[in-house]
């Protein structure tokens, strides 16, 4: 998502307009990668709930609202962590997603057909250029994660996830199936949800990977400029 000082990125853009942004890590993002290789769901869970308190104490401290800007993984673990029981209710006044692992096509889970091939420590090559890569790739085990999370957020039918959600999305997205997204916002009765279909074909960076929406490289200054155009009066509605 970017960092306070690179131009082009949603922490930049946010920033710029006056938001305080805090980022959240979760485990194997980063850092050894062995840590990739152990993980477990309720790591997960617990960084997400852990960061999420942190944010929340200073956002009420200051009485501001609090926002969830999240990419792909990080939206499926939060949308999870808002069906979960936990001592604090996780709660957000608004959400904007780019690419949520919400809908994830049959064929990106065609890694588990690996499975009598691998272990759970295997890493499979990320497909992403490599200056977006938090590793060199995922895990078996994370892969498992994903599809099960994935999984559990259906059966709880998304039942406290409606609250007023911008989705960014490339209909070409080679994970995340944008028909079975709106079929879910559909059964789900998912009614604050919007999407916004873009496209990054005008992407600087190679080789373009549809999946990435996340900064004016990965699509283009004009796709860019419609994505801000699209979020900054969404958070900013009343």
């Amino acid at each position: 998502m970017g960092g306070p000082g690179a131009e082009g990125t949603v922490i930049k853009l946010l920033l710029d307009n006056g938001y305080h942004v805090y980022r959240v890590t979760l485990k194997g993002h980063g850092g050894p990668i062995e840590d990739m290789q152990t993980v477990t769901r309720q790591d997960w869970l617990n960084d997400a709930y852990l960061q999420y308190r942190t944010a929340k104490t200073t956002a009420d401290a200051q009485r501001l609202p609090l926002y969830l800007a999240a990419f792909s993984l990080g939206a499926l673990v939060y949308e999870v962590l808002m069906n979960a029981e936990t001592p604090l209710p996780v709660r957000f006044e608004k959400a904007v997603l780019f690419s949520p692992a919400l809908a994830i096509k049959s064929i990106a889970k065609t890694a588990l057909w690996l499975g009598p091939f691998t272990n759970d420590t295997s890493i499979i090559k990320s497909a992403s250029p490599e200056e977006y890569r938090a590793q060199k790739g995922t895990s078996m085990s994370a892969y498992k994660i994903v599809f099960g999370m994935e999984k559990s957020l259906c059966s709880a039918s998304f039942a406290k996830c409606n609250i007023n959600t911008l989705i960014f999305i490339d209909k070409k997205d080679e994970m995340i199936s944008l028909a079975l997204l709106r079929k879910r916002i559909a059964r789900y009765q998912l009614s604050n949800w919007q999407i916004v279909e873009v496209s990054n074909k005008g992407a600087a960076i190679k080789p373009r990977y549809h999946h990435l929406l996340i900064d004016n490289k990965c699509v283009s200054a004009e796709t860019w400029q419609h994505l801000s155009n699209a979020l900054l009066p969404f958070l900013g509605q009343h």
